[in-house]
Parts: C-alpha cells; sequence; structure tokens
C-alpha cells in the first residue's frame, strides 16, 4: 500500500498542488487523501471507499487508473492470501 501512496504523492508534488486543493477539489477529507499517500489504509470505512478515492485520486493527477487499481487488488490478495488453509489429515483402516 506504502508504494501506491508514494506513486500519488510523488505525481501531486511534481504537479505542485497541496493535499487541501487535492482534497477540495475531490470532494474527499483531507485526512483521507494524507493517509493514502503514507500507505495507511486503516482510516478508510471499507476497501470499497478506498477503491473509490484510489479511482478519483488518479484521475485528478492523470495517473493510469486501471493500474493503480490493479496493484491495489494486488495488496489486498497478498493481505488476504496469508490466511491458513485447513490441513486434512488423512485416516488409515485400521
Amino acid at each position: 500500500m506504502k508504494e501506491i501512496g508514494d506513486i500519488f504523492k510523488e505525481k501531486r508534488e511534481e504537479i505542485g498542488i497541496t493535499i487541501e486543493e487535492v482534497a477540495s477539489d475531490l470532494k474527499i477529507d483531507s485526512v483521507l487523501i494524507d493517509n493514502l499517500e503514507d500507505g495507511n489504509d486503516r482510516v478508510f470505512k471499507d476497501i470499497l471507499e478506498l477503491k473509490d478515492v484510489i479511482k478519483a485520486y488518479s484521475k485528478y493527477l492523470g495517473l493510469d487508473e486501471e493500474e493503480l487499481l490493479e496493484d491495489y487488488q494486488d495488496y489486498v490478495f497478498s493481505k488476504t492470501s496469508k490466511i491458513s488453509k485447513p490441513i486434512f489429515h488423512s485416516f488409515s483402516k485400521q
């Protein structure tokens, strides 16, 4: 998630706009923009809200929306794929 945030931050700084300007233009709380750039996804109420912010912010900055959403999906998968799978024991006949 940090890598996605870095992409947004670098592009925003390259363009020369502040987080407050982004928040105002997109009508998104500046706290969400700031946390997204820091790679913190815990402030978002759910993954759908975060996905919507990624989509809107990437369009706003002229970034590849599909690529960033794919990166986000990869991130989500990497977090959830660590769930352990049940171990099945084979039972021998006695």
